[in-house]
């Protein structure tokens, strides 16, 4: 009976030293898994700051671009200061549908480098009556268009390069031949992807593989680049302007 009292003993303190193990184990098991979701969670916060910031936003031609999405669509957001007489009165919003980064690829060639427009009279956008049929090819034109009306504050009409179509669907018969006091952007497709300054205010717009939403949006991110730029150096201006009277209204009170 004492045997079989001091066995019970033995295999307790067996029992109590294998909890005491599988204790030890769960701990270690436990531990483990909190580092693993710490590490996960550090690890998304970051991946998030580091999307939000370098990823999905991004500085180019003096504004800041936001990536974002409408659907399947992808879209490049910006907001451009709006400038009438040395004073921000709003902001412009421009979605872009390529990353304006990638649009340097289209070609640009402006023989004088200036990229001018006549106020005085209508800007025709006229489209070649053999154009490329392409899903976006109305849609971009009508982009471009609302961007020179509403953006640049241009009169824009439409034409038809080629008489005939023009007689035809009831359109303006547009060249730049024909309208030489006017702005003429002259929309066709051919072998590449171009934009050519012909002139001093016709512009050859050329696509090729229906990459005209890369041609119009191209010629639109030029604009704003050369706005920018002269946005800039107004403000630089305005603000060297005010720090000399600063300057000047404290020198005046020293003297007095």
């Amino acid at each position: 009976m004492a045997k079989k009292n001091k066995k019970t003993k033995k295999q307790k303190k067996d029992s109590k030293k294998k909890e005491s193990k599988e204790i030890t184990k769960q701990n270690l098991y436990i531990m483990w898994v909190l580092v693993f979701m710490i590490v996960l969670i550090v690890s998304f916060v970051g991946f998030s700051y580091y999307r939000e910031n370098y990823v999905n936003h991004f500085d180019y031609i003096g504004l800041r671009f936001t990536k974002t999405r409408l659907g399947e669509i992808p879209l490049y957001a910006a907001s451009i200061p709006i400038d009438r007489k040395g004073q921000i009165i709003g902001t412009y919003n421009i979605n872009l549908m390529n990353d304006p980064r990638e649009l340097e690829n289209v070609k640009l060639e402006l023989h004088d480098d200036r990229l001018s427009f006549y106020r005085q009279f209508p800007v025709y956008i006229t489209i070649a009556a053999e154009i490329e049929p392409c899903q976006l090819t109305w849609g971009s034109i009508a982009s471009l268009s609302e961007f020179l009306e509403k953006f640049a504050m241009l009169n824009v009409k439409p034409g038809i390069s080629n008489e005939t179509h023009a007689n035809e669907t009831g359109f303006d018969y547009i060249t730049c031949e024909n309208k030489p006091d006017n702005t003429v952007l002259s929309i066709s497709s051919g072998n590449e992807t171009r934009i050519t300054k012909i002139g001093s205010n016709c512009y050859e717009m050329v696509f090729t593989n229906c990459e005209i939403n890369q041609l119009t949006e191209r010629f639109v991110v030029e604009i704003i680049d050369r706005y920018m730029q002269h946005f800039n150096e107004k403000m630089e201006e305005q603000k060297t302007l005010e720090n000399l009277e600063n300057n000047d209204g404290v020198e005046n009170n020293g003297e007095v």
